[in-house]
């Protein structure tokens, strides 16, 4: 099993998939529009695990073979 967070921030301008879109709001001071962009995600958090079902040996050595030894995974 593992575990992963990730705090973090994305201030920009203008954050839009059309390239030359954004107008400012006071095109002397760009500072106005800054802010937090489109595409921010301030958190994430990943889980992520491994689990091994058991082998059945009692059912012969194909069918043990064939079914058994699988794993679940997220």
């Amino acid at each position: 099993m593992q575990a992963h967070y990730t705090w973090s921030r994305v201030i920009d301008q203008c954050s839009t998939e059309v390239i030359n879109s954004c107008t400012n709001q006071n095109p002397f001071n760009p500072a106005t529009n800054r802010g937090p962009g489109d595409f921010d995600r301030t958190h994430v958090a990943v889980i992520t695990y491994i689990y091994e079902l058991p082998k059945l040996t009692s059912l012969g050595r194909f069918l043990s073979q064939t079914v058994g030894g699988w794993q679940l995974a997220s």
